[in-house]
């Protein structure tokens, strides 16, 4: 057995700026710390960049035979790491996540298949399963470490084919950005316009970044702000294109950024941008953020959390000129305060803990104090037990709704992990609760668990819908009320992500559960209920066989106009 004082062997690996912005300042404490030998693995171009980082960065012998070319062949790439990688230098094996490069993938296939453990580390709230999967082939880690709840539970949603366990361990980025400037904001700093390449790498956005400058621009200067307007570009930025464009405007006050992140962030007074992680590394250090979301582009792109940062959604010029105009608020605090503000020591205890643990011979004493976990996302070995417990806790005869599965869905029982932010905005959204009476009450993730609570201990059913096509996750419910005695229930249904609507999700979700009912849920009737001007719950209803048996006139109010409300109903076959 190996000696206790022995340091923690670390292989790091990365390739794309997020997944690098991560590692950075672990890496750098990780130098100065006798309790870790680690070890960095990328491209050429890469490796000078993390050198450029961390001083006295470490390479493995290896490492200079890992090229750009080498990457993009999989079959090259898979041999080269199966001759190169040897798990007994090696405690654990650390890479970020990434969309594209094979390199971060292939290295959890070997290390995993070679006996070492693997932790991914991802760096954003999306593309969640493209990070995990090359082609048809998975890339499952033992851990995946995520930054904060809602992305350990949208994680969860991935129809892993040997699911990890997912880990709330923080952002080291936030901690560092956070420490480095304590939320005192720039007063002679510049207007910062973060880009990133929407319209060339993600047409199906519909956004422009270069329209949304220049709409900051005229909307500043017709307000008199005479603030300087810089524009940082991002790595994959048409760089050449950002040059014309700011030339053009020169005379407007406006110029492409050369500065370190460090000045730049200093040389700040507010940050203008779309959906980019800098928006939130700029909040983290209290620079007033906002994030330019037009009508008309897709909502799935504008992917961060932004309240959690403090980042104002804006939708209009006119709301672009208030927010220019008003005080800037700090968000930095809430940032300090929470998960962000220890994770770099989080992170460190975790795999000192570890390396301590194994040493012992894996007695299992693991150091997890500070670490919020959750459950491996498969079903616990204890399954058994738990359904003997359920079955005794629930009132006999009480619904327990089951998996259901149909083309392009599948419906699972509604858990609290579901209880995400982006959750709670569908409720909160105007649009996707146009026709319904939950319009009337502001949500939170509190009177959501209240509402979950309240369906389980009645007895009814809830399901969360989840697409099973890219990107795959929850994107809405169906809710089934029943009454017991009379064999009768009322089924509602809530489609919250708005980049699915339009694609039959909801009417498939809602014939799934109809037929369930009525069929191995023994209800013997379904009825549902929808106001005359919502024609595409008219449509699901009829699809799904349902005849609407009553209609109640100018029942309720919408938009201050009275509107008739028509209740429909399926019986069972035979019953009717």
């Amino acid at each position: 057995m190996k000696s206790l004082i022995e340091p923690t062997r670390v292989l790091v690996a990365g390739h794309d700026f997020g997944g690098l912005n991560l590692l950075a300042p672990l890496l750098r404490v990780w130098q100065g710390d006798s309790r870790f030998a680690a070890a960095f693995v990328s491209t050429p171009a890469v490796r000078r960049e993390m050198s450029a980082r961390v001083p006295g960065l470490r390479f493995p012998g290896w490492a200079g035979g890992v090229t750009e070319h080498l990457c993009a062949n999989t079959d090259e790439l898979d041999a080269y790491l199966e001759l190169s990688l040897d798990p007994h230098e090696w405690d654990v094996l650390l890479c970020a996540t990434s969309r594209v490069s094979l390199l971060e993938k292939h290295l959890i296939r070997v290390a995993r298949k070679r006996g070492l453990h693997a932790i991914a580390f991802c760096d954003m709230w999306w593309a969640y399963e493209e990070r995990f999967r090359d082609g048809r082939q998975w890339s499952a880690p033992d851990t995946v470490w995520v930054l904060d709840e809602r992305m350990r539970d949208e994680i969860a949603e991935i129809p892993w084919p040997d699911p990890p366990a997912v880990e709330v361990v923080g952002s080291p980025r936030f901690q560092e950005l956070a420490d480095l400037r304590s939320g005192t904001v720039s007063s002679d700093g510049a207007i910062r316009f973060i880009s990133e390449p929407a319209s060339s790498k993600f047409p199906w956005s519909g956004v422009d970044e270069f329209e949304l400058a220049e709409a900051l621009v005229t909307t500043a200067r017709a307000a008199g702000i005479k603030t300087r307007i810089v524009v940082r570009t991002h790595p994959e930025d048409p760089i050449e294109q950002w040059r014309r464009w700011a030339w053009r405007l020169r005379d407007q006050g406006v110029e492409l950024d050369a500065m370190p992140l460090t000045p730049c962030i200093a040389d700040t007074a507010r940050a203008v941008g779309i959906s980019s992680m800098l928006l939130p590394e700029m909040a983290v250090c209290g620079v007033p953020a906002a994030s330019l979301q037009w009508p008309g582009t897709d909502p799935a792109y504008y992917c961060l959390p932004f309240e959690e940062f403090g980042i104002t959604r804006v939708t209009s010029v006119e709301a672009l000129e208030r927010w220019l105009t008003a005080s800037p608020a700090d968000g930095a605090t809430r940032v300090r305060a929470s998960v962000h503000a220890s994770a770099i020591e989080r992170i460190t205890a975790r795999l000192v803990g570890e390396r301590a643990a194994s040493a012992r011979g894996g007695a299992g004493a693991r150091e997890d104090e500070g670490l919020e976990m959750s459950e491996p996302v498969r079903e616990p070995r204890t399954a058994a037990a738990v359904a003997r417990v359920k079955a005794r806790a629930t009132p006999a005869g009480t619904l327990r709704p089951p998996t259901l599965s149909g083309p392009s869905v599948r419906l699972v029982p509604f858990s609290p992990r579901h209880i995400t932010e982006r959750y709670v905005r569908w409720l909160n959204d105007p649009a996707v609760v146009r026709f319904s009476e939950l319009r009337h009450r502001h949500h939170t993730r509190q009177s959501c668990r209240r509402y979950l609570r309240s369906m389980r201990d009645g007895g009814h059913g809830f399901w969360a819908i989840v697409a099973d096509v890219p990107p795959v996750r929850h994107v809405g419910n169906v809710a089934a009320y029943i009454d017991r005695p009379n064999r009768l229930a009322e089924v509602s249904i809530l489609i919250g992500e708005r980049a699915v609507w339009g694609r039959g999700l909801g009417s498939t979700a809602w014939s799934l559960v109809v037929d369930w009912l009525l069929g191995a849920g023994g209800m013997r009737k379904v009825v549902a209920g929808t106001m005359t001007a919502n024609k595409a719950m008219l449509r699901v209803m009829e699809r799904s066989g349902m005849a609407i048996e009553a209609r109640y006139a100018r029942h309720l109010l919408l938009d201050g106009e009275e509107i008739d409300v028509v209740s429909g109903a399926r019986f069972k076959e035979g019953d009717g």
